[in-house]
């Protein structure tokens, strides 16, 4: 036998001894989207990456010859070729800009607005959700509003908080749970206890950036908990539109158990300067926002004057000017009020450290400033209003709830819990009174501001829930 013909025998006789060894393996189950659901690091064997890819099936544009709108905010029947007939509460030339974009005080900038387009090729959306505990049917709501315009969900689990295994996340997934979606999830196992709220968001994020292969640097990064619901309307707008200032706040109303109890100053986060109506957006707005779908010329965000000369790009100016000021909780071991940013933002400014997203003032430095003008990149922060809903213990049984208290910290644990946390029927109880009444764990008071007879609106709830009213019924009632 020729000595090539040797060679190539042992080379198919390591690749079918590797394939057996592979799959004989006790280390993780053989499939690959299993894998990486329970990634260990300390193990030798390395996890399956999760390689975000461009989704070609994402059907958002409605194509009319070679003009397009968008559909989510356009009336599809009454646009045409010549013009896109936005829907109450969207603009823009193509009806992709949300009122919470429109009414921020950035629009009347033209330099800003100028830059600011659609692109054929949509950005990826990265979810990041920490601290995720019974939670499993928010994560299951999360992934059918926005399972078409987020590309992964990486959710970070403390698996040995549990009293029952077979309570975690990671084995309800093991076992069918979401598996439409399995090929878009990441679990993150936090294995050290007793950490902060911003610590255990920064292990979900360094942890979940191992298990991801091919980022772009536009790909945005969205950091939320288990209890946000985010908004489809903000997420769309992340996902299509390019060279909006950054990083983004993040404005979410307020509520515990459903949809109709509202916290106290709940309602949204009062950072707006003006109204919407009160703000006429740049001119430029109609001629320069989504007119193309290619990118623009590189000098198309500075702006021209009259006598021809290139105005300069100059993100000092713009953050004095269009910087939302908010009062910043001071406790920086809560999560930060930035809550989206590109990858380019995120690990040139932040150097991909979430704890770093409190001190905006990094944003001011020098060399960052010079670095974003030479790219008309604008970077100031502002808010989004109406991002999303935070629905504290919302699709949540009175179990879970208290199974959730128990969990929590002495320091912050309700005073209740510990004269009733050897009688567990007592504190059922006690908990179904404070459903009723709609009371926190701390007996603060909620303001039922929408009764069964007014009339819902889209800023009220996702609309997945006013369609599926069967199934999310202990939202939309008392």
């Amino acid at each position: 036998m020729p000595r090539k013909c040797h060679v190539c025998l042992v080379a198919v006789l390591l690749q079918v001894i590797l394939v057996l060894w592979y799959f004989s393996s006790k280390s993780y189950p053989r499939n690959s989207v299993l894998r990486r659901l329970q990634y260990d690091p300390n193990l030798d064997v390395g996890p399956a990456l999760l390689h975000i890819v461009d989704d070609l099936t994402l059907d958002v544009f409605k194509w009319y010859g070679a003009e397009v709108c968008i559909k989510e905010g356009s009336n599809i029947t009454a646009s045409s070729g010549e013009k896109c007939v936005c829907k109450t509460g969207w603009g823009g030339r193509r009806c992709g800009l949300p009122q919470s974009v429109l009414s921020r005080e950035w629009m009347t900038e033209p330099k800003l607005v100028a830059g600011l387009h659609v692109s054929k090729r949509p950005r990826r959306v990265v979810v990041f959700i920490s601290d995720f505990f019974h939670d499993s049917r928010m994560l299951e709501l999360n992934a059918r509003i926005l399972g078409d315009l987020v590309d992964v969900f990486v959710v970070g689990e403390e698996e040995a908080k549990y009293e029952q295994r077979n309570q975690s996340l990671v084995h309800m997934l093991q076992n069918g749970f979401l598996q439409s979606y399995h090929n878009k999830l990441v679990f993150v196992n936090i294995t050290e206890p007793l950490l902060l709220p911003i610590d255990k968001l920064h292990f979900t994020v360094e942890r979940g950036l191992e298990l991801l292969s091919d980022l772009r640097t536009d790909d945005i990064f969205l950091f939320v908990s288990a209890e946000h619901v985010l908004s489809r309307d903000f997420v769309l707008f992340l996902k299509l539109f390019h060279n909006y200032p950054e990083p983004v706040r993040c404005s979410f109303k307020q509520l515990i158990y459903n949809f109709l109890w509202t916290l106290p100053n709940g309602r949204q986060d009062n950072v707006y300067k003006k109204e919407a109506d009160d703000i006429n957006p740049a001119e430029s707005l109609r001629e320069n926002t989504g007119k193309s779908l290619s990118p623009p010329q590189q000098n198309s965000a500075l702006g021209v004057s009259n006598s021809g000369h290139e105005l300069q790009f100059d993100n000092a100016h713009f953050s004095r000017l269009y910087s939302d000021r908010v009062n910043d909780d001071p406790n920086l071991e809560n999560l930060p009020s930035i809550c989206a940013i590109s990858v380019h933002v995120f690990s040139n400014i932040f150097e991909n450290k979430v704890k770093r997203l409190h001190h905006e003032n990094l944003l001011l430095k020098n060399h960052h400033l010079e670095f974003f003008n030479a790219l008309s990149r604008p970077i100031f922060p502002w808010n989004y209003q109406n991002a999303g809903w935070r629905c504290h213990f919302c699709l949540s049984s009175s179990m879970e709830i208290y199974h959730k208290l128990k969990k929590l910290p002495e320091t912050v644990r309700p005073l209740w819990l510990s004269d009733l946390s050897h009688h567990q029927d007592a504190m059922l109880d006690h908990i179904e009174q404070l459903k009723k009444k709609g009371q926190s764990e701390y007996s603060e008071e909620a303001d039922r501001s929408l009764t069964s007879g007014m009339e819902l609106l889209p800023q009220d709830l996702p609309s997945y829930v006013l369609e599926h009213r069967t199934q999310y019924h202990e939202l939309l009632s008392f």
